[in-house]
């Protein structure tokens, strides 16, 4: 403990000789100064100066999305809502668990890598998936600041319900140059932002699916990955119960995507 707390000093004193720019804002996204820097330097197996270049990095990368220049979390909600690919991505926001932990929910079965790719080109789509992963560190900001204590993150669920899983196999290996660089995006410049990933009902299948996606995620999110054939126990439970989990599946209707 005293060596995370030694490295967290160090960051601090790092940053406060370069005060680089955006820095209030990010800290605001993420809640507080210690969550904000905390997340970075766990990204960066603790080491200090690889975050505060990570953190320079991030900040280039947010003035670049034009992602402080939301004057509250309703425009950059508007933003993501109205951004021209949205209807391609059956995902939702689903309240927030019992412990202050952010819900979100994809349906995968009406999700078509190739058509959101074909209907995009690279910049658009990291726009689209920068806007959406704000909107889930804005939220996270707001329950850190709620709760007096920092947010865990988010739960991310990905329901494989009646998904057609050759096809998806398919759309993985001729989407992954597109769809990977984003994945990498994500983990970059919002470090930390996954508490824990379940991928539900998924048949075997899934597993060829997964080995595409895991060589642009760093081992520490991986392991956070969970994968059943139904849905888990642990999930039921960390949403707060069944009826929580028929409302977080509600939140994307059967007929979603483009």
């Amino acid at each position: 403990m005293a060596d995370n707390e030694d490295k967290l000093g160090e960051l601090k004193s790092l940053l406060a000789c370069t005060k680089p720019a955006g820095l209030p804002c990010l800290i605001r996204a993420f809640g507080s100064v210690d969550r904000c820097l905390r997340c970075f330097l766990r990204a960066i197996d603790g080491n200090a100066a690889k975050a505060a270049a990570r953190i320079e990095s991030t900040l280039a990368f947010r003035r670049e999305q034009r992602l402080d220049e939301y004057a509250c979390r309703a425009d950059l909600e508007k933003a993501f809502e109205s951004h021209p690919l949205r209807g391609h991505l059956p995902v939702a926001f689903a309240g927030t668990a019992p412990d202050g932990t952010i819900i979100q929910y994809a349906r995968m079965r009406s999700m078509n890598m190739r058509e959101l790719v074909a209907a995009s080109n690279e910049g658009e789509l990291r726009r689209l998936v920068a806007l959406w992963l704000e909107c889930a560190l804005q939220l996270q900001g707001e329950s850190t600041r709620e709760r007096g204590e920092p947010c865990k993150g988010t739960y991310d669920v990905y329901d494989m319900k009646g998904t057609n899983m050759w096809s998806l196999l398919w759309d993985a290996k001729e989407t992954r140059h597109v769809i990977g660089p984003v994945l990498t995006m994500g983990e970059a410049h919002f470090p930390e932002n996954l508490c824990k990933c379940f991928v539900i009902n998924a048949s075997s299948l899934f597993g060829a699916i997964w080995k595409i996606a895991t060589p642009f995620l760093s081992q520490r999110t991986v392991d956070k990955v969970s994968i059943s054939s139904s849905v888990p126990t642990e999930l039921v439970n960390v949403l707060g119960g069944p009826t929580k989990v028929h409302e977080m599946m509600a939140s994307v209707p059967e007929s979603s995507g483009a």
